[in-house]
């Protein structure tokens, strides 16, 4: 799944890992672990991060758009050496491709290998004092929040969306609906964007095809099935308390 949904034009593996997260939060016996360090947690997000690698490189080679960050620097590697992704690149550059997707079967074999080799010896980093882990991920998160923009301003706005964070745990409120929607907000206000650019400013577009509709129904079932899934189970044992039983018929 984490493969087509990479596959999808500007989708990328941050799509991927929001559906993978939810779909194992709702399908686990225990979704009241989540956010206290269940392992189908962590689990699931990364193995649809890994999967949805090669799918990105689909739209990105093919359509010349990138899904992701990681593609989005590949796809600006490419312009440099004067590589324009897109159909042109199969037709004018097949050794290119070819070395791209060996590089990327190369790496794939290569993280098999490295991972076999370290399992044993990584889970240690969990042996680290509490303490001094968080203040290493803190200082990685103010490194990697300034490197994005060489801006203090993104600093301080993730200082504030950590304190947020912070106070939603201790609300017991959960904090991945907000993560989600500070990660796919961009890329739908971006998509939508540019939606209506090539609509000329029309929604029509999206009820006139077929396949948009389709996804707009798929899109507004996702929503409302929480909301009645509780109501149908509810029903299922209502009328099953109602029923007559026929163990002992009357002859």
């Amino acid at each position: 799944m984490a493969l087509f949904v990479g596959a999808i034009p500007a989708a990328g593996s941050a799509i991927a890992v929001a559906i993978a997260y939810a779909q194992e939060m709702r399908f686990s016996k225990h979704p009241e672990q989540f956010g206290q360090g269940a392992i189908e947690g962590v689990v699931a997000p990364e193995a649809a991060n890994s999967s949805s690698i090669g799918g990105t490189m689909i739209p990105m080679m093919t359509l010349g758009v990138p899904g992701d960050a990681i593609t989005a620097v590949l796809m600006g590697s490419l312009l440099i050496h004067g590589l324009r992704p897109g159909p042109m690149l199969f037709a004018e550059n097949p050794q290119m491709v070819s070395s791209i997707y060996a590089g990327f079967l190369i790496a794939l074999f290569l993280t098999l290998i490295i991972g076999l080799l370290l399992m044993r010896w990584l889970p240690l980093i969990l042996r680290i004092p509490s303490h001094v882990l968080l203040i290493g991920i803190a200082l990685l998160c103010v490194v990697g929040a300034y490197a994005i923009r060489n801006s203090m301003a993104d600093v301080y706005i993730m200082l504030f969306f950590g304190a947020l964070g912070y106070l939603l745990h201790l609300l017991s409120l959960p904090s991945a609906p907000l993560a989600f929607g500070l990660i796919l907000g961009p890329l739908l206000e971006e998509n939508l964007r540019r939606s209506l650019i090539l609509g000329r400013g029309s929604w029509d577009m999206f009820l006139n095809s077929p396949i948009a509709m389709s996804l707009l129904a798929l899109s507004i079932f996702a929503i409302v099935l929480p909301f009645i899934a509780p109501l149908w189970v509810r029903f299922k044992s209502d009328l099953q308390r109602l029923k007559v039983p026929f163990d002992n018929p009357i002859r």
